[in-house]
């Protein structure tokens, strides 16, 4: 139920080479295109949820009174794409599979301890593949077993 934080991006693609092999079907880190996709749809909403903001939307630095930390999963409803996707904005940002810049890889999404801005749909920023912080971690894609993309 606790997002799993402080992992290096190394470690978040090795977790995803094990969990293929253990469910017999690729999975991975999203791309930021789709990361982007799975947060705004189609619509290019500035949050998961549209285009206002309340900081009680989303788990984010100002969401509860007191020291912010970091929550269980699927704490804030209104934190949903319209794919279904949860904790999008806030929670923890998330490893993609994209590089930013030499030896950094794109991180998307805002975090427990991050301010509204941080928390739009479009907001990126790199990290080095080596870092590990309690407000980072990742989500994991894979195609559903017997769906094909190949138009018929």
């Amino acid at each position: 139920d606790w997002p799993v934080v402080a992992v290096s991006v190394d470690d978040a693609v090795a977790y995803a080479a094990w969990l293929s092999e253990k469910v017999g079907r690729p999975v991975r880190l999203p791309t930021e295109e789709e990361w982007e996709k799975a947060a705004r749809g189609v619509d290019a909403r500035a949050f998961p949820w549209g285009g206002s903001f309340d900081p009680t939307f989303a788990h984010m630095r100002r969401s509860q009174p007191g020291v912010p930390r970091l929550w269980p999963v699927e704490q804030y409803p209104v934190d949903c794409s319209v794919y279904g996707c949860m904790d999008m904005a806030g929670g923890v940002r998330e490893w993609t599979a994209s590089m930013f810049s030499e030896g950094q890889v794109v991180v998307r999404g805002g975090g427990w301890n991050d301010d509204m801005d941080e928390l739009r749909c479009a907001g990126r920023r790199g990290l080095p593949k080596q870092f590990r912080s309690s407000s980072v971690g990742f989500r994991l894609v894979s195609e559903a077993p017997g769906l094909t993309t190949d138009p018929e």
